[in-house]
């Protein structure tokens, strides 16, 4: 029987985001992300060095794209999609303490290691929303997935003040960035634990899985399976295009707002760690404010103000030329972060059939991961070659346009009846 909106279950779920969210902040976004371009690659510029992160976090994504669905379905297959969730975990906890070892140069085995830990989260943020639909109801599922994404920016919000603490007790600043690998490994692992013991596994087993081939034999056959059913899933296929699309901006913004704050508007460490905090709870805010609001007008609807919100957020920081301004642009786009994100998910949700959640949001993340490739790799690439971020800003923009095009063209309680048909049928 499904849950209401909040219980012990719902809240180990919820803690997952706020473990998971420590390795996209303090990794990706704020610390790590400034140690590569500037130590790591060791360029005065920063273009180069923007070109490589960039590179590097595409080459991740490109392995998502082609694990994400298989790993799903064999998730779902197995009946044990919390053995999957675990076992990504660990791999992405183990290879962000090894960036502990990094220093000044090490560039090819520092851009393995991104990948690899990227690699991992990126697969636990499929397998982890896969339990959302069996958790609460569709009357629920905005709230509870507002709540879980609004959980974990809390989660980014306390392992950056941890890591800011570390990087003003140890002198040496290299040095100190590496011992904040280990402890953002620490802070995941600790903080996940509630998800593993409390989360239930609801899914059945449809066979037993051996060897390697036979993993990879199934997982292609039940992604075959999916494929000539897509027509079932019209719906589900217009919102992962449109998603496609904004997301490609959303993740570009995200992965290099650190960055443009400090080379276009001159931002000092100080004001850049404020900053991404206000950021955090503004999305926040967005994240819990807009599941309501979904569960009272719809997921299409609310997720057509976040991508609106996000159009006009970019033309502010386009055309603002002072730190008051991009504060300003910076944290309507936090509200949109938080809404952007969450109200996805749970549509992804509604417009799944409950045997195949594992494999549907591998999906998800499958398109998710294209199109930060779409995004990361094209600012990177356009940062270099025009040696203007501002300009290569222009790029998202056209993204998020055309996801907001695309939106309009959903029928939602259509996606949301043939996913219910689906269930019954099969």
């Amino acid at each position: 029987m499904k849950k209401g909106f909040l219980n012990k279950e719902i809240l180990g779920w919820s803690l997952f985001d706020f473990a998971n969210s420590s390795y996209t902040t303090v990794i990706i976004t704020v610390v790590f992300s400034r140690y590569f371009v500037k130590v790591v690659v060791d360029d005065s510029s920063g273009n180069y060095g923007e070109y490589l992160w960039g590179m590097t976090l595409s080459i991740s994504y490109a392995l998502v794209v082609l694990f994400s669905p298989i790993v799903g379905a064999i998730a779902d297959y197995s009946g044990n999609k919390k053995k999957y969730l675990i076992y990504a975990a660990l791999w992405c906890i183990v290879f962000t303490m090894l960036l502990y070892f990094i220093e000044r140069g090490d560039l090819y085995i520092a851009m393995l290691f991104i990948i690899l830990s990227n690699f991992g989260y990126s697969m636990t943020e499929n397998l982890i929303s896969s339990f959302l639909p069996e958790i609460t109801t569709s009357e629920n599922i905005g709230k509870v997935s507002g709540f879980g994404w609004g959980l974990g920016y809390f989660g980014g919000i306390l392992s950056l003040i941890i890591s800011i603490l570390i990087l003003q007790w140890i002198e040496e600043g290299e040095y100190a960035v590496r011992v904040t690998c280990i402890l953002i490994g620490v802070f995941f692992g600790l903080s996940a634990l509630p998800s593993f013991l409390w989360l239930k596994e609801r899914g059945l087993r449809m066979g037993v899985l051996t060897g390697m081939s036979g993993y990879t034999k199934i997982g292609y056959q039940r992604l075959k399976d999916t494929l000539i059913h897509l027509k079932d899933f019209k719906e589900l296929i217009k919102l992962l295009i449109a998603y496609f699309f904004y997301y490609a901006g959303l993740m570009t913004v995200i992965s290099y707002a650190a960055i443009y704050a400090e080379k276009v508007f001159h931002f000092k460490d100080t004001e850049l760690i404020i900053m991404i905090i206000v950021i955090n709870l503004t999305s926040s805010v967005g994240a819990f404010l807009f599941g309501y609001v979904q569960d009272k007008i719809g997921a299409k609807i609310s997720l057509i103000i976040s991508v609106l919100l996000w159009v006009g957020t970019i033309l502010g920081i386009y055309y603002t030329t002072t730190q008051t301004g991009f504060w300003i642009m910076a944290n309507i786009a936090g509200i949109g972060i938080g809404s952007t994100q969450s109200a996805t998910r749970a549509l992804v949700g509604l417009f799944s059939p409950s045997h195949k959640l594992a494999e549907f949001y591998g999906f998800w993340g499958f398109f998710g991961k294209l199109s930060s490739i779409l995004g990361l790799y094209s600012f990177g690439l356009l940062s270099y070659i025009l040696n203007s971020q501002r300009l290569a800003l222009l790029s998202t923009l056209i993204l998020f346009i055309l996801g907001l095009i695309l939106l309009f063209l959903i029928k939602e309680s259509e996606g949301i009846s043939h996913a219910k048909e689906y269930n019954i049928e099969n």
